[in-house]
């Protein structure tokens, strides 16, 4: 029995000095969560050290999506590999170091689009074991263009005015507010439309009595993409007590515009 026992302690000392001996350990995993699309390049760097581990079998993987697609593979002495769908975008001749353990450990993205925006996750694994880190990049685009439309109307014997806000070319999803003096409860309409290129165009409008409106309102389209903290917005001033509103020839030009993009999101 007592033989049993010291065998059974013996064993277990072994595991515990087997696994403390595996110390492959990631230092840090640096992904930049935010940034715009008109960068030249960017960088995901996933620093590890072996400590007391052999380095033998060593593969450096890289994946998007939270590991569900594989973008890079490095394989200690050999070249690192790009799968054909990123093939555009990385720089396999980056090195992060000098040190021939971790010199191709980074990804580097050569003018990386909104298509690129994803959780991704390094692996890094020895005949020994394994580690990994995973970090969010959020690649985001502004406005192409972003217009503000009045227009006039007489629905069943009523003066109407609406209010009509376009944007094009945002990615992530964008949000889209019109308000117009302190009048509430607009009920405005808004549309997405997803483009080719993964960016969104949005349209919104809103229909209010013109008896409802003071003598004179602002009326403003506030444009944002909550992903990437951004806001902008277009304002007017419109006067109901008089035939010199805001209805600027510019801004009726732009109805020919808005009915190009109406098209596109039907």
């Amino acid at each position: 029995m007592a033989t049993s026992t010291w065998l059974l302690l013996c064993c277990l000392m072994l595991t515990c000095y087997v696994q403390d001996s595996i110390q492959l350990r990631l230092k840090n995993i640096i992904v930049p969560p935010l940034l715009k699309d008109d960068v030249e390049s960017v960088i995901l760097d996933c620093d590890y050290d072996f400590e007391d581990t052999s380095h033998d079998g060593l593969v450096v993987k890289w994946y998007k999506d939270n590991g569900n697609l594989l973008v890079y593979q490095w394989i200690l002495h050999s070249e690192p590999r790009v799968t054909d769908e990123f093939e555009n975008y990385v720089d396999v001749n980056y090195t992060a170091s000098d040190d021939p353990l971790t010199m191709y450990r980074a990804l580097k993205f050569v003018r990386p689009g909104v298509e690129l925006t994803g959780t991704y996750k390094c692996v890094i694994s020895v005949y020994e074991g394994e580690v990994e880190g995973i970090s969010k990049m959020v690649i985001y685009s502004t406005e192409d263009k972003f217009d503000l439309i009045l227009s006039e109307k007489n629905q069943t014997n009523k003066d109407r005015l609406e209010a009509m806000c376009m944007a094009e070319g945002l990615y992530p999803k964008p949000t889209l507010d019109i308000s117009i003096g302190q009048l509430e409860n607009l009920n405005a309409n808004v549309r997405f439309a997803k483009m080719e290129d993964h960016k969104f165009n949005v349209y919104s409008h809103v229909t209010v009595d013109k008896k409802d409106l003071p003598e004179s309102a602002i009326i403003k389209c506030t444009l944002g993409i909550p992903d990437a903290n951004y806001t902008v917005f277009r304002e007017t001033v419109y006067y109901s007590g008089s035939s010199a509103h805001s209805l600027s020839t510019s801004l009726i030009f732009l109805m020919g515009q808005l009915l190009i993009f109406a098209a596109s999101i039907l």
